[in-house]
C-alpha cells in the first residue's frame, strides 16, 4: 500500500516526504505499503521493496488512531491550497466541453465508490489495525467493483460508499499484484441491481484528449478533476526511478500508463480515468508529476478473469533481460 504523505523527495538527510500533504504516523507492513518511506532519523516506517527514486503512489490515504494537532492543520492547508488553486485556474470553457463534462460525470458518477479498508498487523506481539481509503467503480449490476491491488488486496474488511452515501460491506473477489489490479464484490441484498459504468476504448485514446479522474481524494467526498492525455505509453525510466514492485511483482513490466495531468491525490487510486463519452479509459494508479492510469483494454480482460476464477494465470519462464551497452 502507498505512503500516506504523497510523493516522495530525495532530500539530503534521506526520504522525505512533500510539504503539502499530511505527514500521518506510518508504523505499516512492507508488504501493505510498497512504495513507503520514512526519514531514516524517524526511527518509524519501512523501507519498501522498491529500486530507485521512485515517487509514491497516489494510492490510498492511510490514517492511523493517533493523529496530531499539527496534522489537522496540515490537513485545513491542504484544502486551502485546493480552493486558491482552483480560483487561480479558473477560466471560461467552452459551452461545448461544459456540456460533454457534464454528460460524462452525469453517467459515472452513480457507479463511483469510496472504498474503506481495514487491516490488521502484528508488532512486537500486539494486534495494530489500520484504516485507509480509495476509490472504486461498479462494472457489473451485480456489484463487482474495480479497484487497485493496492487498496483492497490486502484488507481484512471492506466498507464502499455509493454516490447516494449509502455504506455497503464487500469483499475481496480476485486480485492481480502484476497489474494492480483488484475486484471486490458489495454485498447487497438479492436481486438488487446496481448502476454501473462502462468501459471505453483505451487504444482510441490520443495525446491531448480531455479526460476526468474521478474518485475520493484524502478519503473526501467523491470528486473531479480535469486535465488532458499527456502520454500513452508512460513508464518508469529506471536509470530515474528504479521499479515498482507490488507483492514481489514488478508492475511496470506488463503496464504501460495512460499518463495525464489531471490532479490525483492519495485516495484517487483505483478511481475511473474518464473520457467525454462518460466511458472508462483508465484505473488511476500513480503519481510521478503525472498521473498514471492503467489502460481500460488491460483492466477490462484482467477483471472478467478474476471475476469468473478469481486470479490471473501466466506463463513464467524465468529469465531476466537487459539491453547489452557497448
Amino acid at each position: 500500500m502507498a505512503r500516506p504523505g504523497g510523493p516522495l523527495l530525495k532530500a539530503k538527510n534521506g526520504w522525505q516526504s512533500t510539504p503539502h500533504r499530511p505527514a500521518l504516523e506510518s508504523r505499516l507492513p512492507a508488504h501493505h505499503n510498497p512504495v513507503m518511506a520514512q526519514s531514516p532519523t524517524s526511527g518509524r516506517g519501512t523501507m519498501p521493496a522498491v529500486r530507485g527514486t521512485l515517487p509514491a503512489l497516489p494510492a490510498c490515504y492511510v490514517q492511523s488512531k493517533e493523529v496530531s494537532h499539527m496534522q489537522s492543520r496540515t490537513v485545513q492547508g491542504v484544502f486551502l491550497f485546493l480552493a486558491l488553486s482552483a480560483a487561480c485556474l479558473a477560466q471560461d470553457i467552452p459551452d461545448s466541453v461544459r456540456s460533454a463534462v457534464d454528460v460524462a460525470i452525469a453517467k459515472v458518477k452513480p457507479a463511483l465508490v469510496r472504498i474503506g479498508v481495514v487491516w490488521t498487523d502484528y508488532n512486537e506481539g500486539s494486534e495494530e489495525k489500520y484504516e485507509a481509503s480509495g476509490s472504486g467503480t461498479i462494472i457489473t449490476g451485480e456489484g463487482h467493483v474495480l479497484t487497485n491491488h493496492h487498496v483492497a488486496g490486502h484488507a481484512t474488511r471492506i466498507f464502499c460508499t455509493l454516490a447516494t452515501k449509502e455504506v455497503i460491506e464487500a469483499e475481496l473477489i480476485g486480485k492481480d499484484p502484476q497489474t494492480d489490479i483488484a475486484i471486490i464484490k458489495l454485498k447487497g441484498e438479492t436481486g438488487r441491481i446496481f448502476p454501473v459504468a462502462e468501459f471505453g476504448d483505451s487504444s482510441e485514446m490520443h495525446v491531448g484528449d480531455i479526460v476526468l479522474a474521478m474518485g475520493s481524494p484524502l478519503s473526501l467526498s467523491q470528486s473531479v478533476t480535469q486535465g488532458i492525455v499527456s502520454n500513452m505509453e508512460l513508464v518508469f525510466p529506471s536509470r530515474r526511478f528504479g521499479s515498482l514492485t507490488l507483492d514481489g511483482e514488478d508492475v511496470g513490466s506488463l503496464v504501460r500508463w495512460i499518463g495525464h495531468d489531471a490532479p490525483i491525490y492519495p485516495g484517487n487510486s483505483g478511481g475511473p480515468l474518464v473520457n467525454l463519452h462518460g466511458q472508462i479509459i483508465g484505473v488511476n494508479e500513480i503519481s510521478i508529476g503525472l498521473g498514471g492510469a492503467i489502460p481500460c483494454n488491460t483492466a477490462k480482460d484482467l477483471a472478467r478473469k478474476l471475476i469468473s476464477i478469481g486470479k490471473v494465470d501466466r506463463a513464467w519462464l524465468g529469465l531476466n533481460m537487459q539491453p547489452q551497452l557497448k
